[in-house]
């Protein structure tokens, strides 16, 4: 039986038929799980190694079915753990193993060494192989739980943990148990119980769903831990960048309240000069400036506060002055500014307008009473050309009544008559003097001339002179 191929076996057809189809559902199996067809190859080249060194006593022929049998294990283990817990392929693996045992039954019946002899280096019944798996996954659970517990007491604290702790003491003994059922060929060797029994059992299940539950508490936990720290740094990201959008925003807006301030400054500052030009000319000529001045206060503390406000922007804390800068020394004030200037302007233009009327009427008096002089002058010289001419004639007259005896009282006649003619004329030039209109001098001296027609006074006795006269108006 050493040599030849399959159909060269001495063992009948039935077992030869039972070995290939438990080699088709394997490798339909296989092929399902690995697309590539390349597990399904390593199995028939193994299950054909194995068939043809049944006779080899040291094994040699069973080694690569042992060796594929192990990784299938190992498989079966990962897909049972709670981080790659697969049913689907759990279920194609067992299905696997199944007919590997199967086929291992097979072989050990045809084998030279009798009945028993199957594809396991330790020789176990299908009990102990069942107690190996079951040793495997629940090894596999305790290692994940293991794992869980470490990360709860970093999470909840120690005492947190007493009921996993529990579990695991439980699961230890169950894994105790398997492993003396294993080792003494599928049967306790105390209890009589095998693998089945003990993963069948309600201890057994409750401890396993104990251990899951918690596991489950755990990894839940961890995840929202994870999206925890996942949102928290999510949002650290997005106050970042949202502080950084408004630190730029305050920065443009400081810098654009910084030029506005200093714009504002100098158009109020050219509103201050303007005004203080035209209040400085309205002293000048005795106008009223009280508006003028009161809007130059006015202005030069807005720019006092724009100077504050400039100086803010600056500092350290300029953060705290964004926005003070509002309406100050805007439009609004400069427009009413340019008011006040335009009213102090008018005011101004009036009065000027009034100082040189008032220039011009001086001038017009004073042109009135050098016209005056003059013709009080004339006057002058011809009261004292008719009074030499009267001085002749009383001369003459004098040397006339010398003879009569009347020379006295001729002479007091006419010096009177010189005096009052001399006086007449005096008054007259003053009154036009005074008046500054001649029409009017002469209407007023006409109507005294009449009073003293009809007055039983001299002329000189009537205070008729232009001091009088001119109270009497």
């Amino acid at each position: 039986m050493a040599g030849g191929n399959m159909g060269d076996l001495s063992f009948s057809l039935t077992l030869k038929s039972r070995i290939e189809e438990e080699t088709k559902k394997i490798t339909k199996e296989l092929n399902k799980i690995d697309a590539t067809g390349k597990q399904a190859q390593n199995a028939l080249e193994a299950i054909s190694e194995a068939t043809k060194g049944i006779g080899d006593k040291g094994g040699q022929g069973l080694k690569k079915l042992n060796d594929f049998v192990k990784e299938l294990h190992r498989n079966i283990g990962v897909y049972s753990s709670e981080d790659f817990f697969s049913p689907k392929k759990l279920q194609q693996l067992e299905s696997v193993q199944d007919g590997l045992y199967k086929i291992g039954r097979i072989l050990g019946e045809v084998s030279k060494e009798g009945a028993g002899f199957n594809i396991f280096p330790n020789n176990v019944s299908t009990e102990a192989n069942k107690a190996e798996r079951e040793l495997h996954k629940l090894s596999s659970i305790i290692d994940e739980i293991n794992k869980r517990h470490g990360e709860g007491i970093q999470m909840f604290g120690v005492d947190s943990t007493n009921n996993i702790r529990q579990s695991l003491s439980e699961l230890s003994k169950y894994r105790t148990e398997l492993e003396q059922i294993r080792n003494n060929g599928g049967i306790h060797p105390i209890t009589g119980l095998t693998a089945s029994d003990v993963v069948k059992s309600a201890g057994y299940l409750n401890a396993i769903d104990e251990a899951n539950t918690y596991a489950k508490v755990v990894k839940n936990a961890i995840l929202e831990r994870y999206k925890t720290e996942q949102d928290a740094e999510k949002k650290r990201k997005k106050d970042e960048a949202d502080a950084a959008r408004e630190a730029k925003a305050n920065e443009k807006q400081r810098q654009n309240e910084l030029k506005n301030t200093e714009r504002r400054y100098d158009s109020l500052g050219n509103k201050v000069r303007q005004l203080r030009s035209e209040y400085s000319r309205g002293i000048s000529i005795g106008a009223d400036v009280s508006k003028a001045e009161a809007e130059i206060n006015r202005l030069l503390s807005l720019m006092r506060a724009l100077i504050n406000i400039k100086g803010r922007l600056n500092s350290e804390n300029w953060k705290d002055s964004l926005g003070m800068l509002g309406n100050i020394g805007s439009g609004h004030d400069t427009t009413l500014a340019s008011r006040a200037l335009q009213d102090q302007k008018a005011i101004n233009q009036e009065v000027q307008k009034g100082i040189e009327l008032e220039q011009k009427r001086q001038q017009e008096i004073a042109q009135s009473a050098a016209k005056a002089r003059n013709d009080l002058a004339a006057a002058f010289a011809g009261a004292n050309a008719e009074a030499k001419k009267m001085q002749s004639i009383v001369g003459d007259i004098k040397s006339l009544f010398l003879q009569g005896g009347i020379v006295f009282g001729a002479q007091q006649f006419f010096n009177s008559i010189v005096q009052t003619g001399g006086e007449i004329v005096q008054q007259h030039v003053a009154l036009r003097s005074i008046l500054g209109d001649v029409q009017k001098a002469d209407e007023l001296f006409a109507q005294t001339q009449q009073l003293a027609l009809q007055s039983p006074f001299k002329f000189g006795d009537r205070p008729v002179g232009p001091r009088a006269i001119w109270t009497s108006l």
